[in-house]
């Protein structure tokens, strides 16, 4: 039997949204994370290859401080906390995105955009061993994401 070129991967993504009980009555945001805790745990436990957490600023999300953040995944509810103008999604995103995989590349780093101070040959720490580590790149808010997951070269969650 010839194996795949790539391995098959499967895995679970959370941006841990406040769930309900029986009832109908939303759970509080402690018994929220705590789910998504044991979630998480039951995932390692039968072997599932990945489970990520989204980060989220909002009262629907408690998810504030994910130790696993895919959290390219946005939500627009949050850029007035962050003081960004929702006009200038695209450009944000772009560049965040341009950055994010020019950090991937390893080694040291020299960018400039407009939404952030520029890096003048920057190092990043921890370096990889092997090279690049596999992301993902969470889209569904445009058209425009995807197109520019691929043009990245992104896998898309």
């Amino acid at each position: 039997m010839q194996s795949a070129p790539f391995p098959l991967v499967l895995g679970l993504d959370t941006f841990g949204d406040v769930t309900h009980d029986v009832d109908g009555r939303p759970l509080s945001h402690a018994q929220t994370i705590r789910n998504v805790v044991e979630q998480g745990v039951l995932a390692d436990e039968v072997g599932v290859d990945f489970f990520g957490i989204g980060e989220h600023h909002t009262d629907d999300f408690p998810m504030s401080a994910a130790d696993v953040v895919l959290g390219w995944g946005s939500s627009i509810d949050s850029f007035p906390l962050f003081g960004y103008d929702l006009g200038d999604y695209e450009q944000l995103f772009e560049e965040k995105t341009h950055l994010f995989a020019e950090l991937l590349q390893g080694g040291r780093v020299t960018w400039q955009g407009k939404t952030r101070s520029s890096l003048t040959d920057q190092d990043f720490v921890p370096h990889t061993e092997h090279g690049p580590f596999p992301a993902w790149l969470g889209v569904g808010g445009s058209p425009q994401s995807v197109i520019r997951a691929a043009r990245y070269g992104f896998s898309l969650d």
